[in-house]
């Protein structure tokens, strides 16, 4: 049922579609519920790129979302979309959307810190060992979201190992438009959008606001988040211009922890720590300068500021802490796009700063009455990079770049033990070759190298498990990483992409339950394929499907040829879409996910969480004589034939705790613009 909250931006669709039923009386029948040619030969520029290329200009496997795609209704979430992608695998032990744990190129625990996410080009990334939270951006706020699959590092450094997903937002809107949307479901989800753009000479705005909750499938699984966004862009001239960015979240979690065998048996929506939860303020701001000195030559810089302010209290672990985040930074960059000869050339150079201060209070109660410890954090980024791309015959690239970084974290912490500071430098060099063998299409070829700092609290113990202390001889994590692979469309209709690609790691952090600490690991390597199929067919329907197949195992120590745990070797979709008379539309959807092995289980003796199959359904309603007002309607099943089944689990040196995910779940919506 949904909450009162929900009823206000229903009541203005609804009122909106009977007052256009009564004036229009009639619908279009053949209408699809979808443009057959969506996504079809538009180009679009890939930011994520940092010099702004086309997705198929890019030696990487790409893929580019638009508002479009987000706008399905089976998407109420970024995390929805980003699922349904090939090589993007999500897992939680909280059991809700917006604390999902993201992975990419077969990493398993703390797979977020191998991703980077950025909002407009700014890190989203914490200095902590904690995921983002996806419900902070308003799904209405979003422009695109790209996805580059892959090591990145001589591009963005710190993070980006297993891929980057860059979000951006809408900057306005030729004429001024407002839409809104609810949705309501199982589970007690609520979803309330509402959003506005235009644009005014040279001044474009956009503001979006978001609420988002649920009771929860588990008990003690609830969480509400409040998101909101807001933009303000100038063009003092035609070859400048500034953008303001604002961004404020706020969110209340509950965590249900895991349970053992027996006790998910006996019943596996219950939780057996009835007083964890936390809750979270964040607030983002940046101020990007865009001038294009001339035809060939741009220069961007941004400025930006994050502040997060945490409370956790997890009775179950006698943690109860307070935490303040500030996160200042900036980026600038210089392209210059030539001709060398009579060859294309792009040439990029740029920097990256950040630094990351985090204040922790840690106190005995639950009160936050008596103080047991303080600590302060700084971690200190710098990098810069320089990359360059030569056309050596028509249609055939060759690129080459590099970065230096360095990382200083310093500690000061009521126990003086912990006080320290150790300082890290890292080097990622990327060769590429990207030949456009036809329009749309591409094949490309790259060979580069990738890192990752530790998060701060993997370098210093400060929280209270264990001992506070400073790990001074902990190595940052680094690799090579090799991809082969195509993409090309026929007709706009037809899209086809395939990607090989293989990873060698060494030094990768990860948590010691024996020694109750964060040490490095022996070294791993990566293989697998990635494929995708999407094709359109005209008026009837739309059939689109991938597959992702990752081994990820250990290549040395005691542990040679065992699998990594929390990485499932095989993921599937296959996804079908008929157009139906009347305006309507029905979608099926198969998920496959394979086996993996627990978390901590390095020596592969535990249990498997075993592989599952999911079955969604959806039937949408967007009526072509409501066009004008953008209605569409929706109502959907996940899980359709309700399959019991654990994404997430860990093995303790006592027990295996599983982490049950949700059953079948209802979903419904309604939305439209004015």
């Amino acid at each position: 049922m949904l909450c009162p909250n929900a009823l206000v931006p229903a009541a203005a669709c609804a009122a909106f579609i009977a007052a256009s039923g009564i004036a229009s009386g009639q619908s279009n029948a053949n209408a699809p519920a979808e443009s057959p040619d969506a996504g079809g030969s538009q180009e679009i520029i890939v930011s994520a790129s940092r010099d702004h290329r086309a997705a198929e200009q890019i030696p990487a496997n790409v893929t580019v979302l638009t508002a479009d795609d987000l706008a399905a209704p089976d998407i109420v979430t970024i995390v929805d979309a980003l699922a349904a992608l090939d090589g993007v695998y999500f897992r939680s032990s909280s059991a809700n959307a917006a604390q999902q744990e993201i992975s990419m190129r077969g990493f398993g625990e703390n797979s977020f810190g191998r991703v980077l996410v950025l909002l407009d080009g700014v890190r989203l990334n914490r200095p902590d060992g904690a995921g983002i939270n996806w419900a902070q951006i308003p799904l209405n706020a979003i422009d695109r979201i790209e996805v580059l699959r892959g090591g990145q590092s001589a591009l963005y450094g710190d993070n980006a190992v297993g891929g980057v997903i860059n979000i951006v937002t809408r900057k306005g809107a030729r004429e001024p438009e407002i839409s809104a949307s609810v949705v309501g479901g199982s589970h007690g989800l609520n979803v309330e959008r509402i959003s506005g753009a235009g644009s005014t000479g040279s001044v474009s705005y956009a503001a979006n606001l978001e609420r988002t909750q649920e009771s929860g499938y588990r008990d003690r699984s609830a969480y509400q988040s409040w998101g909101g966004d807001a933009s303000l862009g100038y063009d003092f001239s035609e070859r400048g211009s500034l953008t303001l960015g604002l961004g404020w979240d706020t969110m209340e979690s509950e965590s249900p922890g895991g349970l053992t065998r027996a006790q998910m048996d006996e019943d596996r929506r219950q939780s057996i720590n009835p007083n964890d939860d936390s809750d979270s303020m964040t607030m983002n701001a940046s101020l990007a300068l865009k001038i294009l000195a001339d035809d060939e030559t741009r220069i961007d810089v941004t400025f930006s500021y994050g502040r997060k302010d945490i409370t956790v209290d997890m009775e179950s672990w006698q943690s109860f802490f307070d935490e303040v985040i500030h996160s200042p930074g900036i980026t600038p960059r210089l392209t210059i796009k030539s001709e060398l000869g009579s060859h294309a050339n792009t040439f990029l150079i740029g920097a990256d700063g950040y630094m990351d201060r985090l204040t922790m209070d840690r106190f005995q109660d639950e009160a936050h009455d008596v103080k047991a410890a303080a600590a302060t954090i700084e971690k200190w980024t710098g990098g810069a990079y320089v990359h360059n791309e030569f056309e050596v015959v028509e249609s055939f690239f060759f690129g080459l770049g590099g970065r230096l970084e360095r990382a200083q974290y310093n500690a000061d912490m009521s126990d003086l033990a912990g006080d320290d500071s150790v300082t890290h430098n890292a080097r990622a060099l990327d060769a590429s070759l990207t030949w456009n063998f036809a329009e749309k299409a591409k094949a490309f070829a790259r060979a580069g190298s990738v890192f990752r700092f530790p998060f701060v609290d993997e370098q210093i113990s400060y929280i209270g498990y264990g001992s506070d202390t400073f790990y001074t001889e902990l190595d940052p994590e680094s690799g090579r990483n090799y991809e082969l692979g195509a993409t090309m469309a026929l007709a706009s209709r037809l899209n086809l992409g395939l990607t090989l690609f293989l990873m060698d790691m060494k030094d990768e952090i990860s948590w010691d339950e024996i020694n109750y600490r964060n040490e490095n690991l022996d070294e791993t390597r990566r293989r697998g394929i990635e494929a995708s199929a999407d094709w359109r067919i005209g008026r009837f329907g739309r059939l689109d499907a991938n597959y992702t197949y990752t081994e990820a195992v250990f290549t040395a120590g005691e542990n040679d040829g065992k699998d990594v745990p929390l990485a499932p070797r095989h993921k599937a979709r296959v996804g079908a879409t008929a157009y139906l008379p009347l305006d309507f539309s029905l979608r099926g959807v198969v998920l496959y996910t394979g086996d993996q092995r627990m978390g901590q289980d390095f020596a592969n003796e535990g249990s498997l969480l075993s592989g599952y199959t999911l079955f969604n359904l959806m039937l949408r309603y967007t009526p072509g004589y409501l066009d004008r007002w953008g209605v569409d309607a929706f109502a959907g099943v996940d899980n359709l034939f309700d399959k019991l089944y654990c994404n997430t689990g860990y093995r303790g040196s006592a027990d295996e705790w599983y982490y049950p995910a949700a059953g079948r779940t209802f979903k419904f919506g309604l939305s439209c613009a004015f």
